[in-house]
């Protein structure tokens, strides 16, 4: 009986499959998309889902842009998952927030080689979109996630608030009612952070308004956002301060108890 010889044909059969992954990985670039605009040239394949909870998911796999501020040829990824809007207000000022933070980044990232696929790009940015609300207030809120190298990306966070009844957006100054507020929410924080075992930085919880900018209505909360380095290092990641108006309602307005 002659015997086969097993190793060549799985030598073959490897070969072949890496040649219909190759293949698979260099269409997905094939259906790019021309987009001219202000003199320079986005190519991108974009995927629209809205889930049965209506948060839309924007995903691209592939953007390359070719623009003189970039110094050559630069590809990047960017996925955004965003939450339904409360109000057209809402909806048009976070989306012209998005486009100029995608503007952004798309001229100020890195010179990057074609990547082989959409898991290996240098330069990426993510966006996350969610909507919450209080009776008296809806916010929403975006985590922006970008990557262009190094160890770890960096997280950036852009709230907005408005009054569910007027409509008008809200600042810190609009929720804030004693003008001792600020050193009560300092006390707050610190046992917040503490009870958490952290060994946080007193100076990124001083009472100061540009500490406190970060902040959003949940329910019978107002939450205030510490990114990461914030308050701590990057390995304890986010920090939220949450404050009860209940509990606490004689640092807010009216409107805010509401």
């Amino acid at each position: 009986m002659k015997k086969v010889k097993v190793a060549p044909i799985l030598t073959i059969v490897a070969v072949l499959g890496l040649v219909i992954l190759l293949t698979l990985i260099f269409s997905s670039f094939s259906s790019k998309e021309e987009q001219k605009k202000d003199g320079i040239v986005f190519f991108h394949k974009e995927k629209i889902v809205t889930s049965k909870d209506g948060k839309k998911t924007i995903k691209s796999n592939i953007t390359y842009h070719n623009g003189k501020s970039s110094g050559g040829d630069m590809y990047y990824s960017y996925n955004i998952n965003l939450d339904p809007f409360p109000s057209k207000t809402v909806e048009q000022e976070v989306k012209e927030y998005i486009n100029k933070e995608l503007d952004a980044f798309s001229r100020n990232a890195s010179v990057d080689n074609e990547p082989e696929s959409e898991f290996f790009v240098k330069n990426d940015i993510e966006i996350i979109g969610t909507a919450t609300s209080s009776p008296s207030i809806n916010s929403y809120i975006l985590e922006i996630y970008e990557y262009t190298g190094g160890a770890h990306g960096s997280n950036d966070y852009a709230v907005f608030n408005y009054d569910r009844k007027s409509g008008k957006k809200l600042t810190l100054d609009d929720i804030l009612a004693l003008n001792d507020a600020l050193k009560k929410l300092h006390n707050i924080a610190g046992e917040q952070l503490s009870a958490k075992g952290i060994e946080y930085d007193e100076v990124g919880i001083a009472p100061k308004k540009e500490n406190w900018q970060l902040w959003y209505a949940d329910g019978e909360n107002i939450v205030f956002i510490f990114p990461p380095y914030a308050v701590a290092p990057y390995a304890y990641g986010r920090q939220d301060i949450i404050v009860s108006i209940k509990k606490y309602s004689e640092l807010f307005e009216d409107q805010v108890r509401a």
